[in-house]
């Protein structure tokens, strides 16, 4: 099994539904309070596919994260992180065969779409 693989489970405990009505209601909770200026949440794991927590959270959807900001309906920046010293370095990612460059303007261009 490689990184981004998930393994079907026989019993599920994570509520995907609940998930996301309980994110979307904290978040848009937060939105509220900001009369002016920007709210900033950090997204932990992967955005766009996070097979790890699915992994871990049986029943997982592991595209739930996008979804959720998908949901929202009001307008939104991203700002991506990356760490220096890997990019410098170009780091070889672990069970992948794309280095930290590629994989990361891989991620940017799923953004811009």
């Amino acid at each position: 099994m490689n990184t981004y693989d998930v393994p079907v489970f026989k019993k599920t405990g994570f509520d995907n539904a609940l998930y996301k009505r309980l994110q979307t209601e904290e978040i848009l909770k937060r939105v509220s309070k900001i009369s002016s200026g920007h709210l900033y949440l950090e997204i932990g794991g992967k955005l766009f596919n996070d097979p790890h927590a699915a992994r871990v959270l049986p029943g997982f959807d592991p595209k739930i994260k996008i979804d959720i900001l998908k949901s929202l309906n009001t307008p939104f920046d991203i700002i991506f992180c990356m760490n220096y010293a890997d990019i410098l370095s170009n780091r070889q990612l672990n069970n992948h065969k794309e280095n930290y460059i590629d994989s990361s303007l891989n991620i940017l261009n799923d953004l811009q779409t």
